[in-house]
Parts: structure tokens; sequence; C-alpha cells
């Protein structure tokens, strides 16, 4: 196959320098164009591009691959499908989300339209529809689902350009996170049923994410040490089912101190479960997540908590307390299982305070005289 890119807005001028011509403006600029054999028969193709990078990427794609093939006209819809069953890389949860956006959100926008009829005016009225019944972050979210629905379409040759360009999305109004005061979690956990109030503590005591303590065995608290190795993400049949923690920093070792370690272990000698796990419900059922966010409402329910709060709260309050103690960023993403520094400070860093006054002491023993 041969081929090149035209410049459709300039052309030779008399001196040699390119001046505008009679499409200047007008169109996509750049022209990839190509010959293509077809038994025997050589057929000349084009297609426009808005930059040439795109159109030499096209080229640099027909030249490996081929050219491209006949498509039926596949639907979002119908495309959606197919790609969210590829998806073996999502946890089940992330999966079940995934599912839920898709049937309110993706589908009755979007999922009657052809892939390659699809542009980015569609996708623009769709997030904007989105954005008059759905928070700023579930909108992100859907639209970060459909952008990379659409990429696979371009990898898979339905499309060669995704219509998720300069997309406008609503602004997130990013509430700064206050966290619970002692005196909340103790009222937490003097709430919670006796079977769940040693989990209140090990939570605000370690910071432990709620799968991470679901999926605790009595191995893994040894010594006053808490081993996270996995995370329990669901019940099926009865049974759990376990999976790795969410990223590869939340593998770790985290310490409970004395009133965690003292907590735990006398809940370890006054309850058991089916599954040999250190946490259940009442009936002994592995505690996933939709058994410890309801048994959290019931408990919960008349206290004057912050809104929207959960287990994850005491996660954010053993972190307050950490950066409380002078503990650094780094020590706190340690101990929290955070892949990079960054994500914590994106959290917490209002919680570290400027120390302006520190920094101003500090330069006056400097220079003072």
């Amino acid at each position: 196959m041969t081929g090149h890119v035209q410049d459709l807005w300039m052309r030779p001028g008399p001196n040699g320098r390119k001046i505008r011509g009679s499409r200047y403006g007008k169109g996509k600029r750049w022209q990839a164009r190509w010959v293509e054999d077809h038994g025997g028969h050589s057929i000349e193709k084009a297609r426009a591009f808005a930059s040439k990078d795109a159109a030499l990427a096209h080229l640099a794609r027909i030249a490996v691959h081929g050219p491209d093939l006949p498509r039926p006209r596949i639907t979002v819809g119908a495309y959606a499908d197919t790609w969210r069953k590829s998806q073996l890389h999502h946890r089940a949860h992330t999966q079940a989300a995934l599912n839920t956006i898709f049937t309110r959100m993706i589908q009755p926008e979007l999922g009657r339209l052809p892939v390659a009829g699809t542009t980015r005016v569609d996708v623009q009225n769709a997030v904007t529809q989105w954005a008059s019944h759905y928070s700023p972050t579930t909108v992100s979210q859907a639209y970060s689902y459909t952008r990379t629905l659409f990429a696979s379409a371009v990898v898979d040759r339905i499309i060669s350009e995704s219509p998720c360009v300069r997309i406008s999305l609503p602004p997130r109004d990013k509430k700064r996170l206050v966290p619970l005061t002692p005196d909340q979690v103790k009222t937490i956990t003097a709430a919670m049923p006796e079977h769940l109030r040693a989990a209140v503590i090990l939570a605000a005591a370690t910071g432990l994410r709620i799968g991470e303590i679901g999926g605790l065995a009595p191995e893994h608290v040894e010594s006053g040490v808490v081993s996270v190795i996995r995370q329990l993400h669901e019940t099926r049949a009865s049974q759990p089912v376990f999976g790795p923690p969410k990223t590869k920093g939340s593998v770790r070792d985290v310490s409970m101190g004395a009133v965690a370690t003292a907590a735990v272990q006398q809940h370890m000698e006054d309850h058991t479960t089916r599954s040999g796990l250190v946490f259940g419900t009442v009936w002994g059922y592995p505690l996933d997540r939709r058994r410890a966010s309801a048994a959290w409402r019931d408990a919960t329910k008349g206290l004057a908590l912050p809104p929207d709060t959960g287990w994850h709260a005491l996660r954010h309050f053993h972190a307050s307390a950490l950066i409380s103690a002078g503990l650094s960023p780094r020590a706190v993403a340690d101990r929290l299982g955070h892949s990079t520094v960054t994500q914590t400070l994106s959290t917490y860093s209002h919680l570290w305070g400027t120390d302006d006054e520190k920094s101003v002491a500090a330069i006056d023993a400097i220079i003072g005289d």
C-alpha cells in the first residue's frame, strides 16, 4: 500500500512558499490518500482528518493491519454489551457499578445510535442530559466509561476517530473532608451490635478498608500486627469470594496498638464464623460490603453524624489522627496503603495546614541578627 497526506487548506505559491487555498478554513485540513488493491484493480481512497498526526497514524495503521473491512451498523448498546463482558480486569463491585451506569445513563442516551454515526455533539448532549439528573462525580464516571468504550471501537476498527473530544463536563465541587471526632467514633462503637464493635475499633485504629477487614482470617492477625494480603469482594452461595487488595501498595502489615489488639483478640475468643474469618454477621456469614453497610445503617440511624457517613469514615478518622500526631504524608500513605503520596495529599492535604507561623519564625532565625 502506498499513501501520502495532503494539506487541503494550503497550496504552493509562486515563490514556493505555501499560501491559503480556496478551501482554507473549511472542513478538516488534512487528507490521507492511499491506494488499495482489490482483486488486481487499484482503487484510490481518501479520508480527511483534523490533524496531520491523525492522518499519518491512519496510513500507518492501514500499512500494518490492512484496509478497514465493511462493518455492520452496530449500535452503541450492542457494542457495549460485548465490551462490558470483555472487561475481565474489573472486580465484582466495579462491574456492578459499570452495569448500573450503562443501564441508567449510557443506554438511554446513546444506546440506539450507531457507533460509526455517533458524533461529538451526541456525546455532549448525553453529558448535558446526565448533568441535569446526576452529580458531577457520577457524570464524570459515566463519561469515562463512554470514552473508554469508543476508544475500544477505534482499536476494533469500527471507527477511525472517537467522538469523545473536547467534551464539557460539569465542574466538581470538591468539599473538604471533615473527619469524625473521637467522641463520634466512641458513639458509633457503642451503637454497633456486639459482634461488630471490634471491627469498628480495628478500622479506626488501622485505617483498613471494610473489604480488607472482611477478608481477615485469624492467621492474618498476630502479635499486634494485621497482614493485609487480600480483601473480601462478595459472597456467593454463602461462601466468601476473595481478591487482591485495591492496589499493590495496599498489600501491607499494619500495627494495631494495645487497644485494638485487645479488642480483636477478645472478639476472636468470643465469636466464630462459618467461613473461618475473623469477622462475620451475627449468623456467622461473611461480612461483605452489602452486609457491613446494612449493619452500619441500622446501628447509626438517629446518630448525629455527617451525611453519607459509612465505614470509610473510620479510615478518614485514622488518617486525621496520624496527621494530628505529626506523621509525614509518606508515613500516612504507607499505613493507608495508598499507591502514591499524591493520592494521600489529594484527600488530606488541608489537614496538614500551612505551618505559616513556623515558616516565618524559621526564616527570621536565619536572617536575623
